[in-house]
């Protein structure tokens, strides 16, 4: 078929029957021989679906109306713009079934694995979520000014420039609602514009939020392209809720969509959360890197020290890459005698070194060091027995995969937060004798199709 039949389909309606569920958490379906995924299907289910978009040459819709008979585990979802949304994907699935669908994601990504090693890894199921709402501790909302009006909320699914207008998030923690309404009212009522990214024009561009749910207190950044006195009103009403413990200001006046803490200020409060994971807590600053789910954040911990208990991998010095505010490394420092964390962000590194000191923890070292800058001498001369990958999004560096490969230390862990490029990432270690034996799913983001995985890899002896 070609484009111009494609361009045809779309703001049609038709009836579809659903695959399988993918990464971006929509359903496989096709329509005339073309390939169509769809926001809002379930598995084997028919639906009425709406033809939204094209995307080179594949075909995007929006399931309008299920048929029956359907499965139980399809339910009504609390957020009415949950299927515009570009936060959640999930919400119409019962959370049992999500965990399930999110397992079946691993199947291929493991399959591949297994055609390089000659066996299969073992999938355990999906580690649950301990709260399927009102998990998040950090939020990002956008303000937007268009020729159709000003509009504050989240980033539609699958739109650079269209953000759905609701004040009120069902994934943020309890105390964010208050904040969120009241600059929402501020905004909608006020006169300071919003940005417009196709022309890069306006003012107001992100509210931040940090939450503690350990505290029950928020910190709020505002984020525009400079400053406004008008700014300093709405800071006046929210540093009066007591669930508000700092107002900022960041400018970020480039073409970037990137919150960035270049020209960074105080207005109200203080720069400080305080979080707890387990036995440890943590100080937390708007700028760190925490994960976003402290409820799951200690399950993912608990099953990484579950892990290195069963494979007998508890002994001497372990290095904890990727690091971030060492929250892994410390809630695992009773395991070992040492823990040595490299961390390319030095506020990350400042951070780790102070919830270090906050716990009592006198066996951890810090290095503020890209893991691609260090070279194979000085990995060995740490004389580690296990190492732990917590990588970012886009995976571990070509060059840093060949180090640590060399390394041929007994363990490694590899915490991947996308599953999906696995199979490259692994690619150095499995040439380098590594076998992959076990993996554990871990739900981080319930109602949105994201996961974390905890991998076992061994030497071979």
């Amino acid at each position: 078929m070609g484009r111009n039949t494609r361009k045809r389909l779309k703001g049609q309606t038709a009836k579809v029957q659903f695959g399988k569920m993918n990464w971006k958490g929509m359903f496989a379906a096709s329509l005339e021989g073309e390939s169509l995924s769809v926001t809002g299907g379930f598995p084997d289910a028919e639906a009425e679906v709406l033809i939204t978009r094209i995307e080179g040459k594949k075909l995007r819709g929006r399931k309008v109306e299920f048929f029956e008979p359907v499965s139980e585990s399809v339910i009504a979802a609390p957020c009415p713009v949950f299927l515009q949304c570009g936060g959640c994907k999930l919400q119409h699935v019962e959370y049992k079934r999500q965990l399930e669908l999110k397992t079946d994601l691993l199947v291929p990504v493991l399959d591949s694995i297994a055609k390089r090693q000659g066996f299969m890894p073992e999938l355990k199921s999906t580690v649950s979520s301990p709260r399927i709402f009102t998990y998040r501790n950090k939020m990002e909302l956008t303000f937007s000014e268009l020729r159709e009006g000003r509009f504050f909320g989240m980033h539609a699914d699958g739109s650079f420039g269209t953000v759905i207008d609701t004040d009120f998030c069902h994934l943020a923690l309890e105390p964010m609602h208050k904040v969120i309404k009241a600059v929402s009212e501020w905004y909608k009522n006020g006169t300071v514009p919003g940005y417009n990214p196709y022309r890069n024009s306006g003012v107001l561009r992100h509210l931040v939020l940090r939450a503690s749910e350990y505290e029950n207190k928020v910190l709020v950044n505002f984020v525009a392209t400079e400053w406004c006195n008008e700014i300093l009103d709405i800071t006046e009403v929210i540093s009066g809720f007591p669930e508000v413990s700092g107002v900022f200001f960041t400018k970020n006046s480039s073409l970037s969509d990137a919150v960035i803490y270049a020209e960074f200020q105080i207005l109200k409060g203080e720069n400080r959360l305080r979080e707890r994971l387990g036995n440890f807590v943590f100080d937390i600053s708007i700028q760190s890197f925490f994960q976003v789910n402290s409820g799951s954040a200690v399950r993912l911990y608990q099953e990484i020290s579950d892990m290195l208990f069963e494979y007998k991998a508890t002994a001497g010095t372990v290095l904890d890459l990727y690091c971030g505010a060492g929250s892994i490394g410390i809630y695992l420092s009773p395991l070992f005698e040492k823990v040595i964390g490299v961390e390319e962000v030095s506020e990350a590194i400042t951070d780790a070194k102070k919830n270090a000191s906050l716990n009592q923890i006198l066996n951890t070292q810090y290095l503020n060091r890209k893991v691609e800058s260090l070279e194979e001498d000085e990995l060995k001369a740490w004389g580690a027995q296990t190492i732990i990958l917590d990588p970012p999004r886009s995976g571990c560096h070509p060059k840093a995969r060949k180090s640590i490969a060399n390394l041929k230390v007994k363990h490694l862990i590899f915490v991947s937060c996308n599953p999906r490029i696995l199979p490259e990432n692994l690619g150095d270690f499995l040439d380098a004798g590594y076998e992959v034996i076990e993996v554990r799913p871990v739900d981080l983001f319930p109602q949105t199709p994201h996961l974390e995985a905890v991998l076992y890899l061994r030497l071979k002896e």
